[in-house]
């Protein structure tokens, strides 16, 4: 059997068909409101290229959206200053937190998605903001045949930056603080390759900061003709993000939390009806 087959049967013994019947709008999406219970990685079909599509109407007010991720001078300093809490209690930071717990969100569908492949481990946080939704940081992702280090190779992307935001004239506070707004978007764009190497499709955002850093802000994640788009991602990476959250309190503070492959609980989010009353 080959690998790709593999990986397939997987996927279908994680997210089977749902008990109610999946429907799709006329734009053919799965939207928060329905089931995609035809989930599956691509096999033989598999893409090989990971090309954006072209920038949709409602890209145009990205900028409302996501105020933070523009590249201006004085969003980039706010960036600075936010790791270090002065600005939380700031009306004017809920673009901040939004775009914050949007990133979260997404994290958490990502590890969702990807728990249907592997096995992932996550770190348990010394700490958990009261602002914004937790963001994890993933140790490793394995299967019987593979382990990505995740941990490591964040660490390593991390001292490159530091070490190249130092020879750009950063002073050493300055540098470190930016080691938080790092640790989120590497993670995020780690985290995206790996799904895309199993065979998803991600409709990403990009951005480019003052400083050169890269942002990858997911829009819709594709297979085949079906779409989750932006609602979905919010609404699942929420519950998906409370039900680790669960999980981490009920273990020790020096335990990683290990989440296993084909987890129901998780596939049960991914594949349920609507949450809207």
């Amino acid at each position: 059997m080959t690998e790709a087959k593999e990986v397939n049967i997987q996927i279908m013994n994680v997210i089977d068909a749902p008990t109610e019947q999946q429907s799709l709008n006329e734009n053919n999406q799965i939207t928060a409101n329905h089931h995609p219970e035809n989930v599956m990685l691509l096999g033989e079909n598999q893409v090989e290229e990971h090309q954006m599509e072209p920038p949709q109407p409602d890209e145009q007010r990205h900028s409302e959206e996501h105020p933070l991720e523009e590249h201006h001078e004085e969003e980039d300093d706010k960036l600075d200053l936010l790791t270090s809490g002065s600005l939380f209690d700031d009306p004017k930071t809920a673009g901040f937190r939004k775009t914050r717990n949007y990133q979260t969100e997404q994290q958490s569908v990502f590890i969702a998605l990807l728990s249907m492949v592997y096995t992932i481990v996550i770190d348990h946080p010394r700490k958990r903001s009261k602002i914004t939704l937790p963001f994890f940081n993933v140790i490793r992702i394995s299967t019987e045949k593979e382990v990505v280090e995740i941990k490591e190779i964040m660490s390593t992307k991390l001292q490159q930056l530091h070490d190249e935001d130092i020879a750009h004239g950063c002073s050493e506070k300055t540098a470190t603080r930016r080691q938080e707004v790092y640790r989120v978007s590497e993670q995020l764009h780690i985290l995206m390759n790996l799904l895309r190497d199993v065979g998803f499709e991600i409709e990403s955002k990009k951005t480019t900061g003052n400083k050169g850093n890269q942002k990858e802000t997911a829009r819709k994640i594709k297979y085949n003709n079906f779409t989750f788009d932006k609602e979905f991602i919010e609404e699942r990476g929420n519950l998906i993000n409370e039900l680790l959250i669960k999980r981490l309190e009920s273990i020790p503070k020096s335990s990683d939390l290990s989440i296993e492959c084909g987890d129901s609980e998780i596939a049960n989010i991914l594949k349920m009806g609507s949450l809207k009353n």
